[in-house]
């Protein structure tokens, strides 16, 4: 059908013997009102964000943080691997700026973890594997016969990630096998030991040598390589109960013997005879 405007029109429809004639109405449909737009969707909470300023470093390294998305005025907790190392309030906008020093923690990535109780966001930072250097041996030099008190001192080591502590090892072998080792010493933070009595019974051979060996551990629990073996001998001593008898015995002998000095005195001046 054609497009026709809007109106009364004529429509003649013939055949062989007549005509027929008819009106036809075109109406046009009123027009449509166009559909309301869809509502904006409302704008989405900011998605909280953190960062450091080093995403490795060493033990007791000072680092920064900062982030934004949080709640406006909420205290913000940084944990370092669960444990609470800041704490800080975000600003009106949800910003917030804290420092802190990395903690004692073996080498290896680990977990710092900003939240306000709605939002919590992570990040990873990495301690440092480097090993501390071998210390120096000073004292005992090799060959020196030691007296008790024995004392072992050792250069100091510098490394990182602080504090550093010392092992120190004795030995019977200087292989240092497992069986062979009858002194240790752990966890130490001066550069000096002294042997305790307890173990000092243990030192109970007087020809062959003893030898001895330090390493440094920092505190991101990197262990450092063993120093050269030093060796040492502990000259023979009489036990105590030996010397105490050897003190009484003396005495006895020195009454005795001043006993018959003064009655040989006492008969040469004739004060006393014979029998």
């Amino acid at each position: 059908m054609p497009s026709l405007n809007a109106g009364l029109y004529d429509v003649d429809a013939e055949g062989e013997n007549n005509v027929a004639k008819a009106k036809f109405t075109v109406v046009v449909p009123p027009a449509q009102p166009a559909p309301a737009p869809a509502p904006a969707p409302a704008p989405s909470a900011p998605q909280a964000i953190i960062s450091i300023s080093a995403k490795e470093g060493y033990v007791g390294q000072g680092l920064a943080s900062s982030g934004a998305g949080f709640k406006a005025g909420g205290l913000i907790a940084i944990e370092y691997d669960g444990q609470t190392v800041a704490t800080t309030k975000a600003d009106s906008n949800g910003l917030f700026a804290a420092g802190f020093v990395i903690p004692v923690s073996k080498h290896g990535q680990h977990t710092i973890n900003a939240g306000d109780g709605i939002n919590a966001v992570e990040v990873k930072f990495t301690v440092e594997s480097t090993p501390p250097p071998i210390p120096t041996l000073l004292s005992p030099q090799p060959g020196d016969k030691l007296q008790a008190p024995i004392t072992f001192y050792w250069a100091d080591v510098t490394d990182e990630s602080i504090p550093v502590t010392y092992e120190l090892q004795i030995a019977t072998g200087k292989e240092f096998a497992r069986d062979s080792i009858i002194i240790e010493g752990k966890g130490l933070s001066e550069t000096e030991y002294t042997i305790t009595k307890s173990d000092q019974s243990k030192l109970v051979r007087t020809k062959a040598p003893y030898y001895w060996r330090v390493r440094a551990i920092d505190a991101a629990s990197n262990e450092g390589n063993w120093s050269s073996q030093g060796l040492f001998y502990v000259p023979a001593t009489f036990p105590a109960w030996a010397l105490y008898s050897l003190i009484t015995l003396g005495l006895i002998i020195f009454f005795v013997l001043g006993y018959f000095l003064w009655r040989a005195n006492l008969f040469r001046r004739g004060i006393i005879t014979s029998g």
